[in-house]
């Protein structure tokens, strides 16, 4: 009985998502049971999605843990954790790319929309410097030091550097 209800499942779960994609209300255990196909060619991922998700408390939180917390969970091997913690960087990257264009921000709403997307994935500290002209106009944007969940160094030189540049 239980190898019909989960027959055909990944070709059923990829045609849902072909068909009309996922949208906010997917639950969030179906993106990581689709993403796991690509790094698990021939095991349920269902299981595994649903036990990352319970294991880290929501699916931000599996998306911020550590290859090697991600490991710790049964079924996730290294591809697998490897391309989870990928997602971060991939998705900071389109943002980032998206925005490439903006070059001046009318208020400080438009300049909170553009940071959020500079800081997707950091779990950590960041300290950075937002440049902008007298209008608006953006001149530049550098990250300057990271540091750990609380705190980060920075030095006044590299401070100093950035603002030259």
């Amino acid at each position: 009985m239980s190898d019909n209800l989960h027959k055909e499942h990944r070709k059923r779960l990829r045609n849902e998502f072909l068909s009309q994609g996922f949208n906010d209300s997917t639950p969030k255990h179906k993106l990581l049971e689709l993403l796991m196909f690509y790094s698990i060619p021939r095991k349920d991922t269902n299981d595994i999605a649903h036990l990352l998700i319970e294991h880290f408390g929501s699916f931000a939180r599996v998306l911020d843990a550590p290859i090697e917390e991600l490991q710790k969970v049964n079924g996730v091997g290294e591809n697998t954790a490897l391309l989870i913690s990928l997602m971060k960087p991939i998705i900071r990257a389109y943002e980032d790319e998206k925005q490439s264009g903006k070059k001046s921000f009318k208020n400080m709403d438009e300049i909170g929309t553009y940071l959020s997307h500079k800081y997707i994935g950091f779990t950590k500290e960041v300290f950075s410097i937002l440049s902008l002209d007298n209008k608006g106009g953006l001149i530049g944007f550098d990250i300057i030091a990271e540091g750990d969940v609380g705190t980060v160094n920075v030095s006044t030189r590299a401070v100093v550097e950035a603002i030259i540049k």
